[in-house]
C-alpha cells in the first residue's frame, strides 16, 4: 500500500471496494461521496499537536463537510464520546456543543489530536497535552 496516499483517497478506495463487492453503502459513505469534491486533501488527514484555534478550524471544516467528529476528550469519567454539533464563542472562549446538551471548552493551554477512523468515516478529537507557561521570577531584593 502506498503510504503517500491521502486519507481522503484511502476512504474513497474503501468505499469503491465495498461497492464493487457488496453493492451497498451506508448513508455516511454516500454523504462522503457526495461531498468528495469539496473536501481538500490538505485539510482531510490526521493531525497532531493542534492548538485550540487550529482544532477549532479543522473541526468546523469537517462539520461543514458533513463529516462526524466525536469528542473523545477525557473528563473525570473518561472519554466523552459525544458527537460535536457546533462550536460557539462565549466571552472569548471556544465552546464545543455536543450531543445530549453537553458542552466543553477548548482550552488555550492544551494541544489536541484529530484521529480518523476509516471504518466509521468519522474523526475523533482528543486532548494530547496540557502545558503551562513559566512565570519569570525576579529574585532581586
Amino acid at each position: 500500500m502506498d503510504t503517500k496516499t491521502s486519507l481522503k483517497t484511502k476512504q474513497l478506495n474503501a468505499i469503491l471496494d465495498k461497492l464493487s463487492s457488496k453493492g451497498k453503502i451506508t448513508q455516511k459513505e454516500k454523504s462522503f461521496l457526495d461531498s468528495f469534491d469539496s473536501i481538500s486533501d490538505k485539510d482531510f488527514g490526521e493531525f497532531s499537536m493542534l492548538t485550540s484555534k487550529e482544532a477549532e478550524c479543522k473541526v468546523e471544516y469537517l462539520i461543514h463537510n458533513n463529516i462526524d467528529v466525536i469528542c473523545n476528550i477525557c473528563d473525570d469519567l473518561g472519554p466523552l464520546g459525544y458527537k460535536i454539533n457546533d462550536i460557539i464563542e462565549d466571552n472569548g472562549s471556544k465552546i464545543l456543543i455536543l450531543e445530549k446538551n453537553y458542552t466543553l471548552e477548548l482550552k488555550d493551554n492544551c494541544f489536541y489530536d484529530l484521529k480518523y477512523d476509516i471504518q466509521k468515516i468519522k474523526f475523533s478529537l482528543e486532548s494530547n497535552n496540557e502545558y503551562y507557561e513559566l512565570i519569570p521570577i525576579n529574585n532581586e531584593n
